[in-house]
């Protein structure tokens, strides 16, 4: 522990969280300069925080590492855009957490939507061929390609076909 002085009052502060901040505002900023190891060593001083609340939030592992990725790449694409008189470079990492794991959340329920709304009945008028798993594999296959499809594109254009489809 360490103290600070200041104005007649004396603070006790943790020395590793007095080191990590200004170091966290470097790496910031040496990431938005293009320093892929700065990138690299901000993952690895924050991940394992981030990947917890991302985790806490969408409830499934395989959507948690994914949105812990896309966290970073946001982080690479934005870090110019990091304003520390805003918060700590910590506390900016998990909004970003934050708001990616609500988006997922948001494109499960709609994929979910999408597949209630196929109902077996509007594709054929006999419903006894509908409820065949033949037919539902393949209704799902058919969702899987278009799933694969849009995850393909862009953030920026998969976010535009979902609008266009409302």
């Amino acid at each position: 522990m360490v103290t600070v002085e200041g104005e007649g009052f004396v603070t006790p502060v943790d020395a590793g969280s007095m080191a990590r901040a200004p170091r966290a505002e470097e790496l910031t900023c040496a990431i938005a300069a293009g320093d892929t190891a700065a990138l690299a060593e901000l993952y690895d001083s924050t991940v394992a925080k981030v990947h917890a609340l991302v985790k806490a939030i969408v409830l499934n592992p395989a959507d948690a590492e994914e949105v812990t990725c896309d966290v970073y790449m946001q982080v690479w694409n934005t870090a110019a855009q990091f304003d520390p008189s805003r918060g700590t470079v910590m506390t900016w990492l998990m909004s970003i957490a934050r708001s990616r794991a609500l988006d997922c959340l948001r494109r499960r329920r709609a994929r979910t939507r999408l597949f209630d709304a196929q109902s077996p009945q509007e594709d054929a008028p006999d419903t006894a061929e509908h409820s065949s798993p033949e037919r539902m594999l393949n209704l799902f296959q058919a969702h899987s390609a278009v799933r694969t499809a849009l995850e393909q594109l862009p953030p920026d254009r998969r976010r535009l076909v979902g609008l266009a489809r409302n």
